[in-house]
């Protein structure tokens, strides 16, 4: 359109395909555009328009960490070189701290376990790595890095709960975030056992001492306590919506945040209403609403 007849429509775009907007006058030339695109050459004018599109260069950025989510192509075991799973090892050591069998199903990287087992058994002859049962609930032998084996085995529990005293926010496709599912760590709702977590961009945990106490779902629009949690733990986790704001996991930034369901049910009347507007949440048709401070 705009090399060929210095048209610039408006356009929409969603999974069902592209929709133009154009005026009476530019439907002919419209028409010929068109006809002119053929699936021999769709890809070319695609890829040609990609080289200079600032858009799609934000998105890749955006998607990179994502990527690193998507199973890899399998290889032939005797195609694997050594020391390819040897930088496999490091990367995921260097990603977790700590690494085993459901970890690195969670990677989805393609080969067999029992092979870069074999990788991180000489990288722990070699005195670089370290094997143990570091964490309970895990199956098989555990690997970790001197420096997260030291944090792991020293430290009770009291004084990670010191040391880890506040909340986190983590997205569910991102790399760190163990739950939910396809992952190695089940997460079950305390109550409905129908109940499931899916990794998508638009989903997050809030963590404590790095268990999950509340699920976030749809960009902040459901809301689910996973355990009882005390008043200040409430207003603690509720105060990390906001940095819903900020975007991530691939996805354009929002410009409100929308909690319609407290647990299943809808958010107006719940126990939560005068936590979320102590945060600035103001009242909306059946959902509290948090706007982008400007």
């Amino acid at each position: 359109f705009r090399r060929q007849w210095q048209i610039q429509p408006e356009s929409m775009h969603s999974g069902a395909g592209i929709l133009f907007r154009l005026t009476l006058r530019d439907i002919g030339p419209a028409v010929e555009v068109i006809r002119g695109v053929r699936s021999d050459n769709l890809e070319e004018l695609v890829v040609e328009e990609l080289v200079g599109s600032p858009l799609f260069g934000l998105r890749f950025r955006q998607n990179a960490a994502r990527a690193l989510l998507l199973p890899q192509p399998i290889q032939a075991e005797a195609d694997v070189e050594e020391g390819s799973l040897e930088v496999l090892a490091r990367q995921l050591l260097c990603r977790y701290g700590m690494l085993c069998r459901e970890l690195y199903a969670l990677a989805g990287r393609g080969l067999p376990w029992r092979l870069l087992y074999q990788t991180l058994v000489r990288l722990e002859w070699r005195g670089e790595i370290r094997r143990g049962f570091f964490v309970k609930g895990f199956s098989g032998g555990q690997f970790a890095l001197p420096q997260a084996a030291d944090q792991l085995t020293s430290h009770s529990r009291k004084e990670l709960k010191d040391h880890y005293s506040s909340m986190i926010l983590i997205n569910a496709c991102d790399p760190a975030n163990l739950y939910g599912a396809a992952s190695p760590l089940p997460l079950l709702h305390p109550v409905d056992s129908q109940w499931r977590f899916l990794r998508h961009p638009g989903n997050y945990l809030v963590l404590a001492e790095g268990m999950p106490v509340l699920a976030v779902e749809g960009r902040g629009s459901r809301l689910t306590p996973l355990r009882d949690l005390s008043g200040n733990e409430k207003r603690e986790a509720l105060g990390l919506l906001p940095q819903l704001l900020e975007g991530s996991g691939g996805l354009r930034r929002i410009r409100a945040v929308k909690v319609e369901y407290w647990d299943g049910q809808p958010v107006r009347g719940s126990e939560i209403v005068p936590y979320l507007k102590s945060l600035g949440f103001r009242d909306e048709y059946k959902a509290m609403i948090y706007h982008r401070q400007v």
